[in-house]
C-alpha cells in the first residue's frame, strides 16, 4: 500500500495532503475481508509518511526531476540469476525469454523487475527502492547490505537503458526516513 501511495504522489504537494491519498489507496486496494481494519492500516501509513515527509530522502525527491516511478525492465544478464537473491524474477534456460535470448546470441538468463523511482538530480540519474522494512535505525545500514544485489541489478539496468555509467542508487527505508547509497 505505501508503494502505491508513492506511485503517485507529487512531491511537491504538501504533506498534510498525503492522508487523502492514504484514505483513497486503501479504499481501492484493501481487500473485502480486511475492511475491518482499515483504520488502523490507514494509520499505520499515515505514521510511516509522517516520518518520510520531515525526511532528508523526502527533501531530496523534492528536489529532483522524476523521470519515471515504478519502471519496469527486462534485460539479458549474465550468469544464473541468483545474485538477485529472490529480490527480481529471472527466466531460465528453457523459458520462452531464454530461448528468445539464446537465439539472439545473448545469455540466457533474464533479468526483470520494476524500480520504484527513476530521478535526475543535480546533472546525475538516481534510482531509488522504496523499502518498508520494520527496523531499528541502527539496522539500516545492515539490511541495506541485504539488497545489494538487487542494486546492482537495477543500476545496470537504467545504466544500459539510458546510456550512462554513473546512476545513483539509494534504498530508502520509508518507515524511518533513512536512506542509503549502495
Amino acid at each position: 500500500l505505501a508503494h502505491r501511495v508513492l506511485q503517485h504522489w507529487d512531491f511537491a504537494d504538501a504533506p498534510e495532503n498525503l492522508r487523502a491519498r492514504i484514505a483513497a489507496v486503501c479504499r481501492q486496494e484493501i481487500a473485502p475481508e480486511w475492511a475491518g481494519k482499515m483504520a488502523g492500516i490507514e494509520e499505520e501509513l499515515a505514521g510511516m509518511f509522517q516520518t518520510f515527509t520531515a525526511s532528508e530522502p523526502y527533501r531530496e525527491l523534492q528536489r529532483a526531476t522524476i523521470l519515471g516511478r515504478e519502471v519496469p525492465f527486462v534485460i539479458p544478464w549474465e550468469g544464473t540469476g541468483h545474485e538477485a537473491r529472490g529480490t527480481g524474477r529471472t527466466q531460465k534456460e528453457g523459458s520462452r525469454g531464454s530461448q528468445l535470448a539464446a537465439r539472439a546470441g545473448t545469455p540466457c538468463v533474464v533479468m526483470e523487475g520494476v524500480i520504484d523511482v527513476v530521478y535526475r538530480l543535480d546533472g546525475k540519474i538516481h534510482l531509488a527502492d522504496y523499502k518498508t522494512d520494520r527496523v531499528q535505525d541502527s539496522e539500516v545500514s545492515v539490511r541495506a547490505a541485504a539488497y545489494e544485489g538487487q542494486a546492482r541489478i537495477y543500476r545496470e539496468a537504467v545504466s544500459r537503458c539510458l546510456g550512462t555509467t554513473d546512476v545513483g542508487v539509494r534504498l530508502i527505508f520509508v518507515r524511518n526516513g533513512k536512506a542509503v547509497s549502495v
